[in-house]
């Protein structure tokens, strides 16, 4: 990168910095926020040496691979869905190995050569469905912001006197005119370039504005909450973006920030959002299945069906399973339909939900810690610390949100109101005495369909016997007994 930063001309190299530093400051606001993690923004420089081959195959000049060894990226490790500005997706950049950067130079994705960027030009962020991407011009030193191209811009501070300005020279023009990822020297005899450059481009008058001025507009944007953090496809939509900006304010953004007190308020109001929901509409919908199921008429027996000659035996007994199952629903669904009708007659409290929305995400969380369910993501060093880190403050404020409910509620007073302990918002998944007994009645008659499958039809031997181990697990567990009070609320939740 060396050779590749000293054929490059000083202002060049200052402004593709520029551009970098201005990026960083986006993602450092958006760290300040509460919305990234600081482990996870990725400050340059990197090392890309080994994709600068490929890269000039590609016809990417010298100041955009420049560019992109010192971008800043953002890599969540898997951790949670996240958007950048107006609901753009993050750009990866050194995160993959990026030997093909076709995808940086093609916003829509399009087959047409006249809808692709220039050489000089590079996306800084993706759009998505309806969202706007970020577009850097190096010739002209100005960041369009766009969703498609025939929609014209979707920058709110540009104006028409801002396509009358460059930022660029002509000594930039030259430059690009000749240069696909080797030095001057080596391309002005190009021919070639030069036909592909006299090519109609539909990027060539992009509206954009000085690439410096956009980004620290990004900042102000995010400082005034002008525009939050989120609402795009990748993160939980517009409504979850504009959910947050009382909370931002409430809890003194962006110059006496608590970002954990604002951490903890967004739990609790995520978790009432959920338990406002009426389950009434969940339960009845599953009787209504149930009902269905049980007034349609039964299959023949899954003993009368015979295979004809030349039939494939796996094919066979795979159908014959299926209706050794539909055989056996018989049995259980008129159980579960009464359950259900009992649940659904039940009063449900939506105090109770909210309390145990929270202890259902202290409890997933704990478990995901205990039972290894924090892993290295996608081979990268360092990634399962990150990971883990991650999930260990998430378990912390879910604690805090859950104490603070709590306490709003009355304490250990509002148990004792609803004539239940604290336990019982705990989801209890073993299986009742019922269960258990029809557990060991499939289990019979699922060793007895096994018997009978012959050597050739494997999956369906293997898909019996994962059949079995599941009801030999309800044998083995054993069940807590609940309060009938919290019998009608679990069951309420289904």
């Amino acid at each position: 990168m060396e050779a590749v930063k000293a054929s490059l001309r000083p202002t060049q190299i200052q402004r593709l910095d520029e551009v970098a530093a201005g990026m960083l400051k986006a993602y450092r606001t958006l760290v300040r926020m509460e919305y990234l993690e600081d482990a996870w923004v990725h400050e340059g420089p990197h090392d890309v040496d080994a994709f600068l081959p490929a890269w000039r195959q590609q016809g990417i000049p010298y100041s955009i691979a420049y560019l992109y060894s010192i971008l800043p990226y953002v890599n969540d490790y898997g951790n949670k869905s996240i958007d950048f500005i107006f609901g753009g997706r993050f750009a990866g950049f050194p995160h993959f190995p990026q030997l093909d950067m076709t995808g940086y130079r093609n916003p829509e994705s399009s087959d047409d050569s006249r809808e692709q960027l220039r050489p000089w030009m590079t996306m800084l962020s993706f759009s998505g469905e309806k969202r706007a991407a970020l577009i850097y011009d190096a010739r002209r030193h100005v960041i369009g912001i766009y969703e498609q191209i025939e929609y014209g811009t979707s920058d709110p501070n540009w104006t028409f006197e801002h396509q009358l300005a460059t930022y660029g020279s002509d000594e930039d023009e030259d430059e690009y005119n000749c240069d696909s990822g080797n030095s001057d020297s080596d391309v002005d005899d190009n021919d070639d370039d030069d036909e592909y450059y006299g090519e109609e481009c539909y990027w060539d008058e992009m509206k954009g504005r000085h690439a410096a001025h956009v980004l620290q507009d990004i900042v102000l944007w995010y400082e005034n909450l002008t525009h939050l953090p989120g609402g795009g496809d990748e993160g939980d939509g517009e409504g979850s973006a504009a959910f947050t900006r009382s909370l931002y304010i409430k809890h003194g953004w962006p110059r006496n920030f608590d970002g954990t007190a604002f951490l903890v308020d967004q739990a609790k109001s995520y978790a009432i959002k959920r338990a406002e929901r009426d389950p009434k509409p969940g339960i009845l919908a599953r009787i209504n299945r149930f009902r269905r199921f049980l007034q349609s008429p039964p299959p023949p027996p899954e003993g009368e069906m015979t295979m004809a000659e030349g039939d494939n035996a796996e094919h066979f007994w795979n159908a014959r399973w299926r209706r050794f199952q539909e055989g056996r629903s018989r049995i259980d669904v008129p159980i579960l339909l009464r359950e259900s009708e009992k649940a659904y007659e039940l009063p449900s409290d939506l105090q109770v939900r909210l309390l145990k929305q929270l202890r259902a995400s202290i409890r997933h969380l704990e478990k995901k810690l205990s039972s290894g369910g924090v892993v290295e993501y996608d081979h990268w060093p360092g990634s399962e610390h990150i990971r883990v880190e991650y999930t260990k403050k998430c378990l912390d404020i879910e604690k805090r949100a859950y104490q603070e409910c709590k306490a709003e509620l009355g304490g250990d007073a509002f148990f004792a109101q609803h004539d239940m302990v604290e336990m019982d918002l705990d989801p209890d998944n073993s299986p009742s005495p019922e269960l258990q007994e029809r557990s060991r009645l499939h289990i019979e008659a699922a060793r007895e369909w096994l018997a009978r499958v012959p050597p050739e039809a494997p999956q369906a031997r293997k898909t019996a016997e994962a059949y079995i181990k599941k009801h030999e697990a309800n044998l083995s567990s054993r069940r807590r007994g609940p309060s009938l009070k919290f019998m009608s609320i679990s069951t309420a939740n289904f």
